[in-house]
């Protein structure tokens, strides 16, 4: 169970850094969803540096269901 748990984990976070712009933003939905705080950190570089706002946006919601305000991620 662990290991699936691991492997979704992992499988999110490599999306993030996929070419297409669909698959970051469901990525970055589902990490927010998932709670996993591993995924705090992916999701700011994502916030900083993702070229598409929509992809931003959904890093940003992620954040916030993770706990973390985004407002001070600079």
């Amino acid at each position: 169970m662990m290991t699936d748990n691991v492997n979704k984990l992992e499988y999110l976070l490599k999306q993030l850094n996929h070419v297409i712009t669909s698959m970051r933003y469901s990525a970055a939905r589902a990490l927010g969803e998932y709670g996993d705080p591993a995924a705090i950190e992916p999701l700011l570089q994502t916030l900083k540096n993702d070229p598409v706002p929509a992809v931003r946006d959904a890093a940003r919601i992620a954040l916030l269901e993770l706990g973390v305000d985004p407002t001070f991620a600079d």
